[in-house]
């Protein structure tokens, strides 16, 4: 995890459980790093192209605001992982708002998950 980004002064971690993506935006760093410096890590054996990460062991502090997927957009993961890394990992952490982005969120609706609820005290902290 990094501390790349900070929200309200505090950092905002990264869980890359997923990586990869087929968009080719080119301001995309992450796609570069895979391509460059990291290209000979197991990780990216296969370049960028999307695919599960098994990094469901990490734990998280309650309060701690995790961005899951920084380095891939999450809407090329199927919908049985996506709903794997709900209920293995997001459920299990219910005090800690984790953060899901795409570029194309109504894939959101069309897997058909139930999310886990954000408690309302949680978002008026970020």
């Amino acid at each position: 995890m990094t501390r790349m980004f900070v929200v309200d002064d505090k950092p905002m971690k990264t869980w890359n459980v997923f990586k990869g993506c087929f968009f080719e935006c080119t301001y995309c760093n992450a796609r570069k790093m895979a391509q460059t410096r990291l290209k000979d890590s197991p990780r990216y054996k296969d370049g960028f192209t999307p695919r599960l990460v098994m990094e469901l062991s990490r734990r998280f502090r309650p309060g701690q605001f995790i961005f899951v997927g920084y380095v891939g957009d999450i809407s090329f993961a199927t919908r049985d992982e996506v709903g794997f890394i709900l209920a293995q990992t997001i459920e299990f952490f219910s005090e800690t708002p984790f953060l899901l982005c795409s570029k194309n969120p109504v894939i959101y609706s069309s897997w058909k998950l139930t999310y886990p609820a954000v408690r309302r005290e949680m978002m008026t902290k970020w």
